[in-house]
């Protein structure tokens, strides 16, 4: 029975269940209900040649088109047609009917019947032309070989913390609640420009609008994004602008809460125009939350960043130093060791709970929620910046410095300190006060990132739109994790930002590209972009006791070493972690080591390039491998194409006979495809001498990644210096040489395992499977190491390798080499689609009404699979059942008047498994390691190992008694008495398992008695009684008979015997183990209704186990020790076992007759009684055990 509510299915057929038989559960698959495009044709015809003969055929077709060309492993489209036949045919047989008439004692009265049921179906699988008529199945097409962190946010920024641990440029930092500490602070701003700077509409103010120079600067303008990618498509078709992220550095300037004034050991002082002195000792920094802080973890390998040319406006600059600090940083702004946040502040102008710091006023209470007080009144009082100090409270706090200043300084100098003494006002880029003093648009932005003032109500505002920087309080807490931070512990990184160094293949930069740009003023002017990528790993210093990349919770920025203002743009700002790991294991010939850094110099760096970002990329342009198109993007309607990338692999000296290389885990089974493809490009970094053949690449995969792998390598051809035609196929041919392609056969890979195998089985060889083997296959190698197999890739490495000196003694130096290597489009190909068939047969029979026989027959070859099966999904080995079953009712064979019943089940089946692979090597077909095995005793040995078998035997015989005659029941009926015997037996081997015999005997001899007894009343009919008050008597009544009794005895003993394989060592033999498990359950159980008022129930449960001999039990394998089983179990059993656990309890219900007593009628009493009595023997315990109790 099926509960579709609860999705369950019942077996309710107490045979089938008894027999353990093997139940196969089918259900309708959601296959076909998914967002792909699919399309199902078919049809099936039937010929009915007459009722009880149809033959029937059936065709389907079954389509998948993926969205794209490009499809991963695991998700291929299918494209296969399945066809099949099926016939029944059912007859009368008189001729079976006589054959049972001429049993002795068996007369039939229903007619014989044969049916016959027979499907034969034949998958013919194949594969969507979208993905080439081969079929290609991408592993990795290296689209996501790099994923970007954005860090370009600019609302993400605060102000930075003194960077602490380096003497030598922050002496200072040593200070603590100290105004020294922020001496060479100086101003820095970060912001992206609103566009109605840079719109003409009715926002922008009049002087910009109409003066187009103020528009026409590259640090102003809009940038588009085909200027820095001109390969990539807009979402919507139309140009789109970057948010580019603005940084302007004026170290001149006072930051804010720089309090300097007069010279010393720690500052220079200032002039008397305000303006720092020495403005190359000064910095301006600011830093940020890491929000992906393990970057083993997400193995985030680089800073990157695009960075217009900050000189491209004044190109005889002098430059300065740009520092990037991983890791953890002091959020302790003004170095105090005390954390301001402005929520923290009072809402009022009554001053309290705060306390008093060199630098202001920091609050004693923690704040609950990251908001201001819900009261607008209270934000003048809040909104301060973390000083703690409005512009008042300020010049008189900080009156002494009012006071040096004023005599350092000019008076209009002068007047700007007084206006705000610890310069950290903000002013919103937009305002009447800067329309009249006709200020730039550099000038607007120079103060937006002051935290005093910069969270504005709407009602606090000067002007009729809103003028609030951000909504949140500032605080010294960049992570919102409500503590302060103040240890320093970091990696630091340093860029030269001067016009010499700006060259690609230095300093960090990658790639650059150069756009001339058309200003508002309609001049021209040209400008490059670089592209920087700073490998975590090759930082400049490490400060304090980090060690790892586990835990990098901030990133801070600062600039120093300038003399003028500069102007920084980045168009992008990524932290970019990627798919492929490095891997930390120099592979030199002849074995691996661990690479250490004093004995190699060589570096190994891996990234990425794309039609995107570099198309210009010097010396040679990315351009797409021949045959290959971007990918239309097919969730968008504008036909956009995506980005088209490639994984780079640099090597820098990498010694002679040294190897690098990148791998990812994986998961995949390969045996299904002929061919592993991937693109690759080689060529020599500028100014390192480099020739064809003198680096090789090379792909190893296997179960590990150094023990257990396949490897193939092939020499690299080089790409000369130039730039490349990307819709040419004979640029593209140039860039990406046949010569270069991975087409590895991977039946290479199985023969060279193969000959391995062979040479370790010839005399005298001292070859082990641990050892490296070398095969040649033309100009290419390929390796072998440990077992591999093909079926089971657990991870691929591809890596780039200077071959060791002695391959080619008279062509190679020795010498180290450098070069860099780009991969693409690594995937599996050519299919192997060769289908298979499957068949099933019943054949049931009806032996008149003696009962029926059914004979069942399932059958199918490698490669069958249902339709919707893919190239991986189908099956891989041989399969062949037969179950030949009988239901009898041998109770025929008596006197219908008898009223016998036996009913009998018997069954008996076998299943063979052949697999298609070697399961001991299961890249290798069976067949081939059959021919390879050395002997005759061999060959049968690999055919016994490699198949699975299963047997099984079953008979059943459930209830059998007589049937009661009569309507009446009687203790004394034969009919009360039941036998049930039940035996299973199921003998399997596999590759693991010699032989699995497991057997199950259950026996029964019931006897259930349940009656009607006749109630007595003996007084029922005395007249005298019938008054009311001899109710109590004239009801009296009673039974002689139980109302039911119930004796059960329930044998049951259980069997297995396990003997495993010893694979590795054969000629070690393992001894089998043994479970046994015999029991006798005896019940007995009685409910007595004395009266109707007085009822009894008792029961009482023994259950005995009956001891066995240890060792195996089987007449013919153990014939000795089958004589001593059975001795032992028939002695047992006479003694009725030995009892392990005995039950009873008794229940008595008695309900009060008082409702018969007069006056009492309306009243009812009940008295019930409970007993239990439980007894469990105890364990048993060898004679010689000591047992210690302290």
């Amino acid at each position: 029975t099926v509960d579709y509510n609860l999705g369950t299915v019942t077996i309710i057929n107490s045979s089938l269940l008894e027999s353990e038989a093997a139940i196969q559960v089918s259900l309708e698959s959601n296959q076909y209900f998914g967002f792909q495009t699919k399309t199902l044709l078919g049809t099936h015809l039937d010929y009915k040649f007459s009722n009880n003969f149809n033959i029937g055929g059936t065709i389907l077709h079954l389509n998948e088109r993926p969205y794209t060309q490009k499809v991963n492993y695991g998700e291929e489209p299918i494209s296969n047609t399945i066809w099949g036949l099926n016939t029944s045919y059912k007859t009368q047989s008189q001729t079976l009917t006589n054959i049972i008439d001429k049993i002795p004692l068996l007369e039939t009265k229903t007619p014989s019947t044969i049916s016959f049921f027979g499907e034969f179906a034949q998958l013919v699988p194949g594969h969507s032309k979208a993905i080439s008529n081969s079929g290609n199945s991408y592993i990795d097409d290296f689209e996501s070989s790099e994923i970007p962190l954005d860090l370009k946010a600019f609302n993400s920024w605060t102000l930075s913390s003194i960077p602490s641990g380096q003497d030598a440029l922050f002496p200072e930092a040593n200070l603590n609640n100290n105004l020294i500490s922020g001496y060479n602070r100086a101003k820095l701003a970060w912001y992206v420009i609103d566009p109605l700077f840079l719109r003409n509409g009715a926002s922008t103010p009049d002087h910009i609008k109409e003066n187009p120079d103020e528009q026409s600067s590259h640090f102003v303008r809009e940038v588009y994004e085909n200027e820095i990618f001109p390969n990539k498509e807009s979402t919507t078709g139309i140009p789109t602008t970057i948010s580019v992220l603005n940084l302007a550095y004026y170290p001149d300037e006072k930051g804010p809460y720089n309090y300097d004034t007069d010279p010393g050991p720690y500052s220079s002082g200032i002039t008397s125009d305000g303006k720092l002195r020495d403005p190359e000792s000064r910095w301006g920094g600011f830093m940020r939350e890491v929000l992906t802080s393990d970057f083993e973890t997400a193995n985030v390998q680089y800073i990157e960043f695009w960075l217009m040319d900050p000189f491209v406006e004044k190109t005889d600059h002098k430059g300065g130093d740009l520092y990037f600090n991983l890791g953890n940083v002091s959020e302790d702004i003004l170095k105090d060791s005390r954390k301001s946040f402005e929520n923290g502040l009072p809402g009022s102008a009554n001053v309290i709970n705060v306390d008093t710091t060199v630098w202001g006023r920091v609050p004693t209470v923690q704040s609950v929620v990251n908001a201001f007080d819900n009261a607008s009144e209270s934000r003048k009082f809040q909104d301060v910046g973390l000083d703690g100090l409005s512009n008042v409270d300020e010049q008189s706090f900080f009156a002494d410095y009012l006071q040096r200043s004023m005599l350092l300084t000019s008076p209009e100098a002068y007047q700007n300190i007084y206006k705000d003494p610890s310069g950290d006002d903000f002013h919103y880029p937009r305002g009447s006060d800067y329309d009249f003093e006709k200020k730039s648009i550099l000038e607007r932005y120079k103060n937006y990132n002051g935290p005093d003032g910069n969270s504005p109500t709407s009602d606090m505002s000067q002007e009729p739109y809103p003028t609030s920087g951000s909504t949140i309080p500032d605080m010294e807490d960049v992570n919102r994790d409500n503590t302060l931070n103040e240890t320093e512990s970091y990696y630091q990184y340093r860029i030269s930002l001067r016009p010499a160094d700006m060259k690609v293949g230095s300093n960090y930069i990658v790639d650059e590209i150069e756009h001339e740009v058309t200003f508002p003023n309609n001049q021209t002017s040209s400008v490059k972009w670089f592209q920087f990528k700073i490998p975590i790993t090759e930082y400049e210093k490490a400060i304090g006791t980090i060690s790892d990349f586990k835990s990098i919770r901030f990133m801070r920025v600062f600039l120093t070493s300038f003399s003028e203002p500069v102007i920084m743009r980045f168009a992008e700002m990524n932290l970019v972690r990627s798919e492929w790991r490095k891997y930390n294991i120099a592979f030199m010939e002849g074995g691996e080591r661990i690479t250490i850094p004093e004995i190699n110099d060589g570096t190994f760096e891996i990234s990425s390039v794309s039609i995107e970002e570099n198309a210009g990329k010097v010396p040679v342009n990315y351009v797409l491998p021949p045959g290959f198109n971007r990918i239309v993007d097919p969730s968008n309607p504008q036909l956009r194409h995506l980005n088209e990338q490639a994984m780079v692999m640099k090597v820098l000296n990498l010694e002679d006979g040294d190897a690098r290389a990148a791998y990812k885990n994986v998961n995949l089974d390969m045996r299904q495809f002929r061919r592993l493809r991937m693109e690759v490009h080689a060529e020599a970094l500028i100014g390192e001498p480099l020739n064809n053949d003198e680096l090789t690449a090379f792909i190893r995969i296997g179960t590990d990644y150094k023990s257990n792998f396949y490897e193939y390598e092939i020499p690299l051809k080089l790409t000369p210096h130039g730039i490349y035609d990307n819709n040419s196929e004979e640029s593209r041919a140039i860039v990406w040489p046949e010569e270069n392609q991975f087409n590895i056969n991977l039946s290479i890979l199985q023969e060279a395992k193969k000959e391995r195998n062979r040479k370790m089985q010839e005399e005298g060889s001292s070859l082990k499977p641990t050892d490296v083997f070398a095969w040649s296959d033309g100009t290419n190698k390929v390796y072998v190491s440990g077992n591999p197999n093909l079926s089971n890739v657990k991870v691929i490495m591809v890596g780039v390798r200077n071959p060791i000196r002695t391959r080619n003694p008279e062509r190679d130096d020795g010498f180290p080499r450098s070069g860099e290597i780009w991969v693409n489009e690594l995937r599996l190909s050519d299919f192997i689609e060769d289908g298979g068939w499957a068949a099933n047969a019943h054949l049931p029979a009806r032996l008149a009404d003696l009962g029926s026989i059914d004979l069942v027959g399932q059958a199918s070859t490698p490669g069958w699979g249902s339709i919707e099966k893919s190239v991986n999904e189908r099956s891989k080995e041989e399969f062949t059942q037969y179950d030949l079953s009988s239901t009898l009712e041998l109770g025929k064979f008596f006197p219908e008047k008898a009223g016998v019943r036996i009913p009998v089940y018997l069954g008996f089946s076998e299943t063979r498994i052949k697999p298609q692979y070697n399961p001991l090597d299961s890249d290798i077909l069976l067949s081939d390691a059959i021919e390879e095995a050395g002997s005759e005793a061999a060959r049968d040995s690999i055919k016994a190992i490699a198949s699975d078998y299963i047997q099984r035997k079953t008979l059943t015989v459930s209830n059998a008694g007589l049937t009661k005659r009569g309507e009446k029941s009687h203790p004394w009926d034969v009919s009360n008495i039941s036998v049930n015997y039940a035996y299973n037996e199921v003998t399997s081997s596999n590759t693991k398992t010699e032989i699995d015999v497991e057997r199950n005997h259950k026996a029964g001899l019931n006897y259930n008695y349940n009656g009607n007894p006749a109630n007595i009343a003996p007084f029922k009919n005395v007249k005298f009684l019938n008054a009311p008050v001899f109710r109590i008597i004239k009801d009296f009544n009673f039974y002689v008979f139980p109302k039911s009794i119930t004796i059960r005895n329930d044998l049951s003993r259980y069997y297995n015997e396990i003997k495993t394989r010893n694979i590795n060592n054969p000629n070690l033999k393992i001894i089998p183990t043994f479970k046994k498990d015999f029991e006798w359950r005896r019940i007995f159980d009685v409910k007595y209704d004395l009266t109707r008022q007085l009822k009894v129930d008792f029961t009482a449960t023994n259950i005995a186990r009956i001891d066995e001999p240890e060792g195996g039990v089987d007449r013919d394998r153990y014939k000795s020790e089958f004589e001593l089983w059975r001795d032992s179990v028939l002695t047992n059993l006479r003694n009725f076992g030995r009892t392990t656990s005995y039950n009873h309890f008794i229940n008595v219900n008695y309900n009060l007759p008082v409702n018969k007593l007069p006056l009492l009628s309306w009243l009812s009493s009940t008295a019930r009684y409970g007993a239990d009595y439980t007894w469990q023997a105890g364990a048993i315990y060898p004679d010689s055990m000591n047992i210690n109790l302290g």
